[in-house]
């Protein structure tokens, strides 16, 4: 496990936030990560694929205060390359990859969790 490494902890999740222009639906997206139940260690990485709206803004505004968030910002790219620097860029035994206008069931990564157990 790479965030505690603690003895029958669960294993930590990266989001990893891809993010090209969505400004509108980042507070949905962001609502949703934060609502995510289970008993696991999470970090939150979004990735800026070059955006020329206020996304990055909005972002630094709705996750204020959060200890766990990290932004990465490159040129446009495209997506599978903004995905591939999350991924590197990540340190959870799992990577959860999110489009910046996905708003996910609170329920989804403890299910996905627990499939794979």
């Amino acid at each position: 496990m790479m965030f505690g490494d603690e003895a029958g902890a669960a294993p930590g999740v990266s989001y990893v936030i891809t993010v090209y222009n969505k400004a509108p639906y980042l507070p949905g997206v962001i609502d949703s990560l934060a609502a995510q139940e289970g008993d696991f260690e999470r970090e939150f990485i979004f990735v800026d694929d070059g955006s020329s709206d206020n996304s990055m803004q909005v972002v630094h505004a709705a996750t204020k205060g959060w200890h766990n968030v990290r932004i990465l910002a490159q040129e446009n790219a495209g997506p599978a390359l903004a995905t591939n620097a999350g991924i590197a860029a990540a340190s959870g035994d799992l990577i959860k990859p999110v489009d910046g206008d996905d708003v996910l069931a609170p329920y989804a990564t403890r299910l996905l969790m627990d499939i794979l157990e």
